[in-house]
């Protein structure tokens, strides 16, 4: 019996990097990804002029958000789009970060908190002044209502901007505005999980996850089954519009 081997060959299509990050996009706003708000504490000389009391905090809300590892220490992931004040603030306590004192809290918003994260996504000059907040061991704010909240310590931040990727593959014939359009990587450790149980409300819809979906902010429907083909059984999650 003779073997016959037929080699086919695949043309590979390349893609811009402006039509790579469209269609990136789009994929991601087809997966439910959570909704958290970073605030942190302004130290004293990046302080900006304001004689309102609560401006010695920041807040902001973040697109990307990411456990990546448990083990040595729980570790997290975030971006922020810069030129940022939030990233200039979390780069200041990169030079004194140390293993147990938190620099900021990642707040993981509930399905009752949609509006918390818009209100964190836009500039305001006493963003705290009306979202309720007790503080933590080192004066941090914790927004009332979450589902939970991190402390946590800064190990590490990368800039993502041409120049820095420039040498890994990266397509930068055609990006556009990326002078100023660039982000910024930054790895954290937790050091404690803050207790906020005491400010939700109690009631089923403040221990769901808010989460964005296709340019929507949704929770999740645990009383409409889908059924899972794999395994014969049936998952009680879908996405609710909030």
């Amino acid at each position: 019996m003779r073997l016959v081997f037929r080699q086919v060959f695949v043309q590979i299509r390349s893609f811009s990097t402006e039509e790579t990050r469209t269609k990136c996009l789009s994929l991601m706003r087809s997966t439910a990804q959570p909704v958290s708000v970073i605030t942190t504490a302004v130290p004293p000389d990046r302080e900006k002029s304001s004689s309102v009391q609560h401006a010695m905090f920041h807040g902001a809300t973040l697109s990307s958000f990411t456990s990546i590892a448990m083990y040595p220490y729980p570790i997290v992931s975030f971006s922020l789009r810069t030129p940022s004040y939030m990233a200039d603030v979390l780069r200041h306590y990169l030079n004194k970060a140390t293993s147990s004192e938190a620099h900021m809290v990642i707040n993981l918003l509930s399905a009752l908190q949609a509006h918390l994260a818009v209100h964190f996504s836009q500039p305001r000059d006493d963003p705290f002044g009306s979202a309720l907040h007790s503080l933590s061991a080192e004066r941090l704010p914790i927004l009332h209502g979450c589902l939970g909240a991190l402390s946590c310590t800064l190990i590490k931040s990368i800039p993502l901007h041409v120049s820095a990727l420039q040498n890994h593959g990266s397509d930068t014939s055609s990006s556009t505005n990326d002078g100023v359009q660039s982000s910024e990587l930054f790895l954290a450790r937790v050091v404690r999980v803050e207790d906020t149980s005491h400010s939700r409300q109690a009631s089923e819809v403040s221990m769901l996850p808010l989460i964005y979906h296709q340019k929507q902010y949704v929770t999740i429907d645990t009383t409409s089954p889908v059924e899972n083909s794999a395994s014969h059984t049936r998952d009680t999650t879908r996405t609710t519009v909030v």
